[in-house]
């Protein structure tokens, strides 16, 4: 297993030489990058590559990262505009699945290996309809990321149709050379059944790991120790079944961007310590 840490710690910054030189003082140079404006110009491919370049200046890389899932941050917050691959309205599906072909190339030109992606949102109502515009979206999704030679991950977000049981099943359907994976996000299953109870229901599918942690009642994205999630317990049976993908930190940053970066990174060191490997 190869823990990373996601760049949504970072989100309400742009991912610039301060923010690069606080993560290369973490012990982990792989890095989840969140593509979200202006966190990162992910639309443009030119200065993705430069931003691989600006990584390894500093003894970083891109391992993965997560499709965008809104606008940019200013508009998610200030208007509430989002993305989903199901919504109802054939042009937001259009708009949404642009977006997310986009941040696949994103991937590429970062040199990331794997790209995470959200089949809708929290709570969504998986209706007849619903799964099928999953179903055209990932078709479309999986072709695109074979293409780029990355590997798509959905992640199980807390809703029916995104259970690691949906997915895995979804994923036979659709990819039986078996070329994606599943994202398995410790926070969410903790808050559906269990870690353990949805890595089996993933099964060998699991390529790679959202690691955070709650109190069993919100998707709060907490340091691990802040929650209830038994870590030890779910690296162990991960470790019996053989997994051997990446694990990216995904913790909220609550200050809403009044910490520095350094400040939100050293704090991740802190509370991870007894992991960093």
């Amino acid at each position: 297993m190869r823990f990373t840490l996601s760049t949504h710690l970072l989100v309400y910054h742009e991912l610039n030489e301060q923010a690069l030189a606080a993560l290369a003082e973490s012990p982990w140079s792989g890095l989840e990058i969140w593509l979200a404006e202006p966190h990162v110009r992910w639309r443009d491919l030119a200065a993705m590559a430069d931003l691989r370049q600006d990584l390894a200046l500093h003894g970083l890389h891109a391992e993965t990262v997560h499709l965008p899932l809104y606008p940019s941050v200013q508009r998610l917050i200030e208007m509430g505009e989002r993305w989903s691959l199901i919504d109802s309205d054939a042009t937001e599906r259009a708009t949404a699945l642009e977006g997310m072909c986009a941040g696949v190339a994103a991937a590429a030109a970062l040199g990331a290996w794997g790209a995470v992606l959200h089949l809708g949102w929290p709570n969504d109502d998986w209706s007849h309809p619903t799964s099928g515009f999953a179903q055209q979206a990932l078709e479309a999704l999986l072709q695109c990321a074979r293409e780029h030679d990355i590997v798509l991950l959905p992640e199980n977000i807390l809703s029916d149709g995104t259970s690691c049981t949906a997915l895995a099943a979804l994923l036979d359907k659709l990819d039986p050379g078996r070329s994606a994976g599943i994202c398995l996000d410790f926070g969410h299953a903790h808050l559906t059944d269990s870690v353990v109870a949805e890595a089996k229901r993933a099964g060998t599918r699991v390529k790679h790991l959202h690691l955070h942690d709650n109190d069993g009642e919100s998707d709060a994205h907490l340091h691990p120790g802040q929650g209830t999630i038994d870590f030890d317990e779910a690296f162990t049976h991960l470790g019996t079944s053989a997994f051997s993908g990446t694990a990216a930190w995904e913790i909220r940053d609550y200050s809403r961007g009044q910490k520095t970066p350094r400040e939100l990174v050293q704090s991740v060191v802190q509370s991870c310590s007894v992991w960093q490997a």
